[in-house]
């Protein structure tokens, strides 16, 4: 194997999963349970798309779609076939010599054809070494450092000045794990929040020993200031078991305090006996007061004060990556700038460091946040004027320590003189298709056209060939009653492969803003559109409201444009996402 245990050591750069499917970028999908700014993950290396294991997982893994969150297992170490997906492969490559290297989808249909497979398989971790770690300017080992380290091997840090000890971890790739400093950050399994340090420990004691747990971390059992704290305590637990509160109640207060710092509890979510001395959270996160005295074992989360910062520096080498992929990286992300970035980010609040000049506005765009200082990490932002769109460069644009910003400046150009996507969704396979002699659309804002014009380009996925007619309706002032306004047919849709059709100028279809699209599959030869159901947790858009057109009707070509047809809503009754959408200009 090319890493140990569950994965948690792989450092490779695979990025498909083990069905070929392409890894989504850690940075992009933040919406999603695990990502490169989540606080519980900042120390996973989730960087690129690479395949990796935060969280639970049985080996590495990666995000697969960004609407549902659909997550799938890699195979980094190539224990698995190589294979094609498509019978045709060699005759694409053959055809158009740069399939390969253009096409999206050819490293999931084509992995053995455009060479894919023999891209090398990593060492097994019988063969790999760690060099000596490397140095660090504010801690010091506490045991002699070793020239060479078998992959797992832990040397343990400590910090010069504070409390912070590290365990850095010899991992499958020969590198270590940690950061480029020690000090005033949160050690191996501690999680940031808000300048602090948490660690949730999975035990079953009473108070007086829980106690003792976080002492011995020099920390204290957690308090819960607001409601940002309470969320995030309650997301630490890995399960919905209760833990202690490091509260007492005083006497002499007629109220509790914190044993962290002595300050009243004022924020709270007591439901019962907050005068009894202590207090734990329960399965729910509602809060109960229970006898200091009383035999109650559970769990505890600790809470600690990193020190002081006595260099400000970067955790990693790579901070300049993450702000380039998302500008709002610093400011949207504060435990990441404290923990991951906070030289790049400014946390420091270093008033040495120069500030980037701000650019010159370029004509057509709007700054819409006007910044005096503009320190690293911080992002200005842009709009374009009215009636007009962005055609290249970038409305989000952060501040670099090299004086520079992310991206590139923003042109903006005419709405009319550019076509226009409806929709945002992935052009991929999805897991359903629709049945033959079926016409769907759906009053949703993902198959609503968003201004008006002529319709020049379909936009599909397509699991199988086939017929497929696409169309345009129009609802009318009657209820259930749709006009059909236009239809394009594709005779062949193509395979397995994500397909951009340009429609020729006699046969584009004028359309509204609020028109919607949808298609039709004939009875014999239908083309394979596919769709998948929501996920309610974790999709994210308006996918809801489909519909199906009443018609016995088994031919694309026996619709009548200009005719009204009656509609209902989906059997179903189901959220879909369907990979299409339509260009207008």
């Amino acid at each position: 194997m090319c890493y140990t245990g569950k994965g948690d050591d792989y450092r490779g750069t695979v990025n498909v999963t083990r069905t070929f499917e392409s890894c989504l970028p850690w940075t992009r999908v933040q919406k999603c349970p695990h990502h490169a700014f989540n606080s519980g993950d900042l120390d996973d290396d989730l960087v690129d798309n690479y395949c990796r294991n935060p969280g639970s997982g049985t080996k590495p893994w990666c995000y697969t779609h960004y609407e549902d969150c659909n997550r799938n297992y890699c195979d980094p170490c190539g224990l698995g076939s190589c294979y094609d997906l498509l019978d045709d492969c060699a005759t694409l490559v053959a055809e158009e010599p740069t399939f390969c290297q253009n096409n999206l989808e050819a490293q999931r249909i084509c992995r053995q054809s455009c060479g894919f497979c023999m891209m090398g398989k990593p060492k097994p971790v019988s063969k790999v070494k760690c060099r000596s770690p490397p140095f660090l300017y504010d801690a010091i080992s506490t045991e002699r450092i070793k020239r060479r380290y078998k992959v797992g091997d832990v040397v343990t840090f400590k910090c010069k000045t504070g409390i912070e000890i590290e365990r850095r971890i010899c991992l499958a790739d020969g590198s270590w794990s940690g950061g480029n400093f020690v000090c005033g950050r949160c050690p191996n399994g501690w999680f940031p929040f808000y300048g602090k340090c948490y660690r949730w420990f999975d035990t079953y004691e009473n108070m007086t020993t829980s106690n003792e747990i976080c002492k011995r971390h020099s920390a204290v059992m957690t308090s819960i200031k607001d409601e940002n704290e309470f969320k995030f305590l309650l997301r630490l637990r890995t399960d919905v078991r209760p833990f202690w509160l490091g509260l007492m109640f005083e006497d002499s207060l007629g109220d509790s305090i914190w044993l962290e710092d002595g300050s009243t509890v004022t924020f709270n979510k007591w439901v019962s006996g907050n005068n009894k001395g202590c207090g734990y959270v329960d399965k729910t996160g509602k809060w109960k007061g229970i006898s200091c005295n009383s035999v109650q074992y559970l769990s505890v989360i600790c809470k600690m004060s990193p020190s002081d910062r006595k260099v400000c520096n970067d955790a990693r080498d790579d901070c300049e990556e993450f702000i380039k992929e998302d500008p709002r990286a610093c400011g949207a992300h504060q435990d990441f700038a404290w923990h991951v970035c906070p030289k790049s980010c400014n946390v420091c609040n270093d008033r040495s460091v120069v500030t980037c000049p701000l650019p010159p506005i370029p004509k057509n765009v709007e700054l819409l946040n006007k910044i005096k200082d503009l320190f690293p990490g911080t992002m200005i932002e842009y709009k374009c004027a009215d009636g007009f769109i962005l055609a290249n460069g970038n409305l989000r644009r952060a501040c670099l320590l090299n004086q520079d910003f992310t991206g590139d400046e923003p042109v903006c150009v005419e709405k009319d003189l550019l076509p226009s996507p409806n929709n945002r969704i992935e052009l991929r396979q999805r897991s359903l298709d629709g049945k033959a002699g079926m016409a769907y659309t759906a009053d949703n804002d993902a198959l609503k056209i968003q201004r008006s014009g002529k319709l020049v380009t379909w936009e599909f996925y397509s699991i199988y060939d086939g017929e497929v007619a696409f169309q345009v309706w129009r609802p009318t002032s009657k209820r259930d009653k749709y006009e059909l306004i236009g239809q394009n047919i594709i005779v062949s849709t193509g395979n397995h492969r994500s397909r951009s059709v340009d429609v020729p100028g006699d046969d584009q279809i004028d359309v509204k803003k609020g028109d919607m699209i949808g298609f039709f599959l004939p009875k014999e030869n239908k083309g394979g559109i596919t769709f998948d159901k929501c996920i309610a947790r974790y999709t994210f858009g308006d996918f809801g409201n489909q519909k199906e057109i009443k018609a016995k009707i088994k031919k694309s070509s026996e619709w009548n444009v200009g005719d009204v047809y009656t509609v209902r809503n989906d059997k179903d009754k189901d959220c879909k996402i369907i990979s299409l959408r339509v260009y207008v200009l």
